[in-house]
């Protein structure tokens, strides 16, 4: 199986306003998001309900989660990565995004 290293940048522009991690239809069995280093303020990981009261994550700068389905017993699982949704707590904040994606076999 061959795979490719991807990765990507994201920022929310308004603190207090959710916004998709991305609205490609990427899925992956695993996601690592880490807060930019120079965010001032958290950075808060969910769904689409996401807020600073309610999250999956709340990370700091420089801090990361990864969101695999493996670590949940589901080793097959595929995360759609437009079903994750951030919020921050100052505006402008970001977080780098790195993936593993399966390429096709010629």
């Amino acid at each position: 199986m061959k795979v490719k290293l991807s990765h990507f940048r994201k920022f929310v522009t308004t603190a207090g306003t959710r916004e998709q991690l991305t609205t490609a239809g990427l899925h992956v069995q695993a996601v690592n998001i880490q807060a930019e280093s120079d965010n001032t303020g958290r950075v808060f990981v969910g769904d689409s309900t996401v807020s600073s009261s309610n999250c999956f994550a709340s990370l700091g700068a420089g801090s990361a989660a990864t969101i695999s389905g493996a670590d949940f017993g589901l080793a097959d699982a595929m995360i759609d990565l437009s079903s994750i949704w951030l919020d921050v707590g100052t505006s402008t904040d970001g977080v780098f995004v790195g993936y593993v994606e399966r390429l096709t076999e010629n």
